[in-house]
C-alpha cells in the first residue's frame, strides 16, 4: 500500500499540471452546472479557503513540515429523489499550487463514509480532494443506529446504502463534474484512498 501511494506522489507531477491561479472563480456560480443523475441539487457553496496539513496525517503519507495552501472548497447538498435522504460532498480544488490533473476521493472508516480532514493534505499535493458524509455524521465513532434504523426497528435501506456505495460513488461524480466546471478540462486520473 505504501509503495502504490509513494509511487502515485512520485509521479504526480508526470502530466500537464494546470498552473496554479489559472482556474475560473471560487464562486457558486462556475459550478453551479454540475448535475447528479436522479437528485435535486441545493444551492452550492463554493469559497477560498487557506487549509494546512497537519504535521503527519496517518501512516500512509510520508511525515513533511506543514503545508498551507489556498482550495477552493466547494460544499455540494443533495437529495436523492423519494430517499429522503441529505448528503454533503466536500471537494477541495487547489488554487495556490498547480493541480496535477488528478482526483482523489477520500473515505472514512468505522461508520463514517468519509472524513472532512482528509481533504488536505492531498491538497497541498496538488490533488482535487473529495469526501462525502454519506448523508450522516463523518465521526467514526458515531452511533449507527442514529441513521440506520428507520423507527427504531427496521433497518433503513436507503441510508444504509448510501452509506455502503452510493454515496461514494455519487462523490465521484460529483467531484468529476466540479473539475470540469472550475478548471474547465478532466481529469487524467482518479483514485480512492479509504482510511483503516
Amino acid at each position: 500500500m505504501l509503495n502504490t501511494l509513494s509511487a502515485m506522489l512520485l509521479f504526480a507531477n508526470a502530466h500537464s499540471p494546470i498552473v496554479a491561479g489559472s482556474a475560473l472563480p471560487c464562486v457558486h456560480d462556475t459550478i453551479s452546472s454540475i448535475a447528479l443523475h436522479s437528485t435535486h441539487i441545493r444551492p452550492i457553496s463554493a469559497s477560498m479557503a487557506n487549509v494546512t496539513a497537519p504535521k503527519t496525517m496517518a501512516n500512509f503519507w510520508p511525515i513533511e513540515t506543514p503545508i498551507s495552501v489556498q482550495v477552493c472548497n466547494a460544499t455540494v447538498q443533495y437529495t436523492h429523489l423519494g430517499w429522503n435522504d441529505t448528503i454533503n460532498t466536500f471537494v477541495h480544488l487547489p488554487v495556490s499550487v498547480d493541480w496535477n490533473v488528478r482526483l482523489l476521493g477520500t473515505g472514512g472508516s468505522g461508520w463514517a463514509t468519509g472524513q472532512i480532514a482528509g481533504l488536505v493534505l492531498p491538497a497541498t499535493k496538488g490533488f482535487v480532494s473529495v469526501a462525502t458524509d454519506g448523508g450522516h455524521s463523518t465521526s467514526p465513532l458515531a452511533p449507527a443506529a442514529d441513521w440506520v434504523l428507520a423507527a427504531k426497528v427496521n433497518i433503513n435501506w436507503n441510508l444504509l446504502n448510501d452509506f455502503a456505495s452510493v454515496a461514494l460513488d455519487d462523490a465521484a461524480i460529483l467531484g468529476k463534474e466540479a473539475v470540469a466546471a472550475f478548471y474547465g478540462s478532466r481529469s487524467n486520473k482518479i483514485y480512492f484512498f479509504k482510511a483503516v
